[in-house]
């Protein structure tokens, strides 16, 4: 799901929705923290632990209000360790994220990096066959191999040429590639 309104009212449904709670219909922001307060609550009577995946975190970060990190915050406190928020981002945090939020909310930030390889070859072989399924060709041992070779693993440029030599049959060497618009 994709958050478009950075209210802090929007912000408080956005969490609810994404713990599977129905969110009242009310635009009143305590009515809300407090019912995501009961469900963080719910959830960790239950055992559960929480975590939110904020994807491409880089992109929206500066349209977030500061209370969304303190909204996080009071979650934390709730959930004690069985609460963590993931940001994903495609550079350093400390780069990009406001000096005095970084200070405030440094728990959240500093010394909690998490690099991830670019190459995840089951998720590649998944791609590649709902690739082939999609153009009802298959793709050789060798083409595979060769495209994820040129590609580094990376998984979109995997995907757009698999995608190239399946519908335009284009040739895998790398001065037709080079000379080719994909």
């Amino acid at each position: 799901m994709e958050l478009t309104d950075y209210r802090d009212e929007q912000i408080a449904k956005f969490l609810l929705f994404a713990l599977d709670e129905k969110a009242p219909a009310t635009d009143d922001y305590f009515v809300l923290s407090k019912q995501l307060t009961e469900a963080v609550n719910k959830l960790v009577v239950q055992g559960q632990t929480i975590i939110f995946l904020f994807d491409h975190f880089d992109e929206y970060q500066n349209r977030i209000p500061r209370s969304f990190f303190q909204l996080l915050r009071s979650l934390k406190n709730i959930a004690k360790y069985k609460f963590a928020a993931a940001f994903a981002t495609r550079r350093d945090l400390a780069e990009f994220v406001d000096p005095e939020i970084l200070k405030d909310f440094y728990d959240f930030f500093i010394g909690n990096s998490l690099y991830l390889k670019i190459h995840d070859q089951v998720a590649t072989n998944f791609l590649f066959s709902q690739i082939e399924k999609v153009f009802a060709k298959k793709l050789s041992g060798t083409d595979r191999k060769t495209i994820t070779t040129l590609t580094g693993g990376h998984i979109k440029l995997t995907k757009v040429l698999a995608e190239s030599v399946l519908r335009e049959g284009i040739p895998l060497d790398v001065e037709t590639l080079l000379a080719t618009p994909i």
